[in-house]
């Protein structure tokens, strides 16, 4: 059985402010476990959520692209030829 950590330790391994955790862990954002009143968190839990971030991240970044692709192509164009947000 792996220790559980608490609100600091969690808090400190995701360079976030503790508040920041309780935040995350009562809108159960963040993988979270009661034990009597207190916060406790799986170290494997925080580990999968991490690489489900991870790749929630790149799907966005992905879906972005894919946006900006198939606006480019539809006003005729490519992608690439489309001007940046910075540059319009």
């Amino acid at each position: 059985m792996e220790r559980l950590l608490d609100v600091q330790e969690v808090a400190a391994l995701l360079r976030l402010a503790p508040r920041t955790i309780y935040n995350l862990a009562e809108r159960r954002a963040l993988p979270v476990q009661r034990v009597g009143r207190r916060l406790r968190f799986s170290p494997s839990a925080i580990e999968r959520w991490l690489a489900q971030q991870a790749r929630d991240d790149r799907a966005t970044f992905q879906g972005k692209l894919r946006r900006r692709w198939s606006e480019g192509t539809r006003r005729g164009g490519t992608a690439h030829e489309q001007p940046s947000k910075d540059e319009s």
